[in-house]
């Protein structure tokens, strides 16, 4: 089944291109599962980049950790890259996607209730808003796994059942 997918990925794209809008909307409404990889993709990609960032200038997440009053900030942060670098890069992939959605979630729940909560809603970076947005979308994969194009679909991992 993974193997159809990539071709009907392929022959959508060219339908895509060649189509009109009724059939553009019909192709798509038959993949609508498409939407939520892309999403995965993304959020894969933006916590790859906030790993990156938190290993290249660790010195904001110091500050973020003093202000809230943990312990251990410096020791703290490499954990909180090495997490964000390889489940940023598993989720992009959609390689063992539940595993490494799940790790990012305790790491987002410390990001909105110790660091982000106490700056309030509606502030101008939005940090709060943006973390607890990146929390609902990690448990959204937790839960509910990749989409068709990933490589747990192409390696049939994470199927329950001979049923998939």
């Amino acid at each position: 089944m993974a193997t159809t997918t990539w071709g009907n990925l392929a022959r959508w794209r060219e339908g895509f291109v060649r189509g009109g809008a009724r059939e553009w909307g019909a192709a798509l409404a038959q993949r609508r599962g498409l939407g939520l990889d892309l999403v995965r993709i993304y959020l894969g990609v933006a916590l790859l980049v906030r790993g990156i960032l938190f290993v290249a200038d660790q010195s904001v997440f110091v500050q973020w950790m003093d202000r809230s009053g943990w312990f251990a900030p410096v020791a703290l942060g490499h954990l909180v890259a090495l997490v964000h670098l390889g489940g940023g890069i598993f989720l992009a992939l959609g390689w063992f996607t539940r595993l490494a959605a799940a790790a990012q979630v305790p790491l987002l729940l410390g990001a909105v209730f110790l660091i982000h909560w106490q700056e309030g809603l509606m502030q101008p970076g939005q940090s709060l808003e943006l973390a607890g947005l990146v929390l609902v979308l990690l448990l959204v994969f937790t839960i509910f796994g990749s989409g068709s194009l990933s490589l747990d679909a192409r390696f049939g991992i994470g199927k329950r059942g001979a049923s998939g």
